[in-house]
């Protein structure tokens, strides 16, 4: 077999790999501008998110929640009972 006799797969798959970058490329645009929409809602609205994976550990504070406990956004590390130490500290000075 002559290595010009794979040209048409090669040209597919040379495609096929351009529109699968594309698309990706596409795709982490969206997701930095709807990441970019919810940090601009979160702060003029005053509200913040977290996400905490169970398994692990691992809490993680959006910028405005840290704003909201007074801190720097990313200025410490976070566990859940910090969190939960935190709410009640917040509803006992309110």
């Amino acid at each position: 077999m002559s290595p010009t006799s794979h040209r048409p797969e090669l040209d597919l798959l040379r495609r096929q790999v351009a529109d699968l970058a594309r698309e990706l490329a596409e795709r982490d645009r969206v997701l930095h501008e709807q990441t970019r929409h919810r940090e601009v809602v979160q702060a003029l609205a005053h509200l913040g998110s977290w996400n905490w994976d169970i398994a692990s550990g691992e809490v993680e504070w959006s910028d405005e929640l840290y704003r909201i406990f007074g801190y720097e956004p990313r200025s410490r590390a976070v566990t859940f009972d910090s969190f939960v130490s935190g709410l009640w500290s917040r509803g006992g000075r309110q």
